[in-house]
């Protein structure tokens, strides 16, 4: 066992992966496909931290997750393991997680666009968030003329809607801090 990691942590590794302790999440397995992307994001170190629960698997099309003191891991065989946290785990969990229309994550979370914004992809679309104008999911074609036209950087800035299907008429619209998509 080694100890003296970051807060007083320890860890022990074996055959088939790692405990790794802090006096903040008790002990915790680590393993596989979640154990190498948490070591490419700096163990505890980085902003992640420690494990705060095991890996459970079991999920939708044999997927895989684990708690961490910053966020959460999420595994699947067509997308590889990303880093959710924040705002935009919060919007994807109201979603269904990866069993709702979004899916998998397919990137980790991403920072620094305008306005101190954050989005993350997933299989069937993106959530974008800031401050100014909270977490929204965009999505298919609306997705694409956001894109063409410059996403959050562009005149439409950041979405402050999801995207909305009326049942009574054709087509779909999405609002915008500087206007309305419309398919």
């Amino acid at each position: 066992m080694r100890c003296g990691l970051k807060d007083g942590g320890c860890y022990q590794v074996f055959q088939g992966g790692a405990l790794y302790w802090s006096p903040a999440t008790g002990a915790k397995a680590v393993s596989g496909f979640l154990w190498s992307r948490w070591a490419s994001l700096g163990y505890e170190g980085g902003w992640l931290g420690y494990p705060a629960g095991d890996v459970r698997c079991g999920l939708k099309d044999g997927g895989c997750y684990q708690l961490y003191q910053g966020g959460a891991l999420y595994w699947s065989p067509a997308t590889g393991a990303k880093a959710v946290s924040g705002y935009l785990w919060d919007r994807w969990a109201a979603m269904g997680y990866e069993g709702g229309r979004l899916g998998y994550p397919t990137t980790d979370v991403t920072c620094g666009l305008r306005g101190g914004g954050c989005y993350q992809i997933y299989q069937g679309g993106g959530v974008y968030w800031s401050g100014a104008s909270g977490a929204w999911i965009v999505e298919g074609s609306l997705w694409g003329r956001w894109a063409a036209l410059g996403y959050e950087a562009g005149s439409l800035g950041y979405p402050v809607s999801d995207v909305v299907c009326l049942r009574d008429r054709p087509g779909c619209y999405q609002r915008f801090q500087g206007g309305t998509l419309h398919t």
